[in-house]
């Protein structure tokens, strides 16, 4: 099956910290179609005086991707958004479209510190929601002082936010702390997406195939299928995925 969405993924090239050069975003384009990945968001950081590309430096390299595709022959959808960096601004550039929703939808890829406060995150993620967003909270498993408490992880899900997971949390040492934690999400159907997060081939890498082969061995397909397909299709037609 080459359906799978990979909803959070640092593939254009030059824009920040994922690959410098299109022979590299070649490279993961391949990698991910070959572990199963037909739809990619592609998701270039936004943070205040870090990374700052404009939509418009975005989607120039946004549609360089989609050529490289073209020529390729790849079986691969593209999709466009920003994983942001969240500040007290970010409602105000959402609003003036200065950054980007996931795949022009309602959704917005949010980052935080893993050393954020809690209130900070709870806060941020509110501010969002009175904005008319959805907040999608990257890398969930990150953020250490909502995942210290079940009673916060809770809060937060009961809030509507949709909870993003990486996969190489799912395929990681049953030692690591976020692996621990994603398999407890996951067990408790508190997931609604997981992503490769990828910024190169190697250390964070745009495969899903281990992940993918964990989940299918442990939950079966249905599960998977909702977490790769079924809730990402949903994000991408601006749909529902979470009755609050």
């Amino acid at each position: 099956m080459s359906e799978y969405f990979d909803i959070h993924s640092h593939i254009l090239p030059g824009l920040d910290d994922g690959p410098l050069d299109l022979k590299t975003s070649k490279q993961m384009l391949y990698k991910a179609y070959d572990s199963g990945v037909g739809n990619i968001i592609a998701t270039p950081h936004f943070r205040e005086q870090r990374f700052t590309t404009s939509v418009a430096e975005n989607k120039a390299a946004y549609k360089q991707v989609k050529d490289l595709i073209k020529e390729e022959g790849l079986d691969i959808n593209l999709y466009l958004g920003n994983e942001i960096y969240y500040s007290s601004n970010t409602s105000k550039l959402l609003l003036d479209k200065e950054v980007l929703t996931m795949a022009g939808s309602d959704y917005v890829l949010l980052e935080f510190s893993p050393s954020s406060p809690y209130q900070y995150i709870k806060s941020g993620v509110q501010d969002i929601i009175m904005s008319g967003y959805i907040p999608i909270l990257a890398h969930f498993e990150r953020y250490n002082n909502i995942v210290s408490s079940w009673n916060h992880i809770e809060e937060i899900y009961d809030m509507g936010v949709c909870i993003q997971i990486n996969a190489s949390a799912i395929s990681g040492s049953f030692l690591n702390k976020h692996t621990k934690l994603a398999k407890k999400l996951l067990k408790y159907n508190m997931v609604d997406f997981i992503a490769t997060d990828s910024h190169n081939l190697d250390s964070r890498s745009p495969s899903l195939t281990d992940c993918i082969n964990y989940i299918r061995k442990k939950y079966g397909n249905d599960l998977l299928n909702k977490l790769l397909y079924i809730n990402p299709s949903k994000l991408i037609n601006n749909e529902e995925i979470k009755n609050i």
